[in-house]
């Protein structure tokens, strides 16, 4: 990174992770989600020759992440609710698919599109011991409803939602208790996530 000798400003934004955002002529900044990446973003700073990025609060990058963490832990209520469920196939949900920044200080985030992402890599043994079925990156929403499937042929749907509803930056643990009666109840926490500080260095 050089810096104009003339005195000429120079600004930058950030993104993460770096190769999955592109440029688009309406909406500025774009990425997809997977379900399985962050994605955090960067507001514009700007830095010259005598007055270099991070010599000072104003001109640090400061990263803020876009998407919400979802974890869901699933347990039986009894064995023979274990037996009436079986195996725990797949949980999913439904959320958008792509987010946009339109603005370079970050302060209009949107989200567009919608798609179905699973939460769960391999089936689970349901038992009455609480086991994780996996997280996901999802955009942030005031309430989600989590699809579960068995292979004992029973589906069921399941919202949950928090005061405030569920924000960007923010871990949710889900724990689900599956009944004998093919109900589900539900517990939503919130998990402190821990901060990493680090520098990072342009490529």
């Amino acid at each position: 990174l050089k810096y104009p000798t003339n005195g000429d400003y120079i600004y930058c934004v950030g993104f993460y992770p770096q190769d999955v955002w592109s440029w688009d002529a309406t909406y500025r900044f774009t990425a997809e989600l997977t379900g399985s990446e962050d994605l955090m973003f960067a507001p514009e700073i700007r830095g010259k020759w005598d007055a270099q990025f991070g010599t000072s609060a104003d001109n640090s990058q400061r990263f803020s992440h876009l998407l919400t963490w979802f974890k869901v832990v699933v347990c039986a209520s009894t064995h023979d609710a274990a037996r009436v469920w079986g195996t725990i196939n797949s949980i999913s949900l439904s959320t958008a698919s792509q987010v946009r920044v339109t603005k370079a200080d970050g302060t209009a985030v949107s989200f567009a599109g919608e798609q179905v992402l699973t939460i769960m890599d391999a089936p689970i043994e349901l038992s009455i011991n609480q086991e994780e079925a996996g997280s996901i990156f999802c955009a942030p929403s005031s309430a989600i409803t989590l699809n579960i499937t068995t292979t004992e042929g029973i589906t069921a749907t399941k919202e949950m939602t928090v005061q405030g509803g569920f924000k960007a930056g923010y871990q949710y643990v889900m724990l689900l208790y599956f009944n004998e009666l093919a109900l589900v109840d539900g517990i939503c926490t919130l998990n402190s996530w821990d901060n990493q500080n680090d520098n990072l260095y342009l490529n």
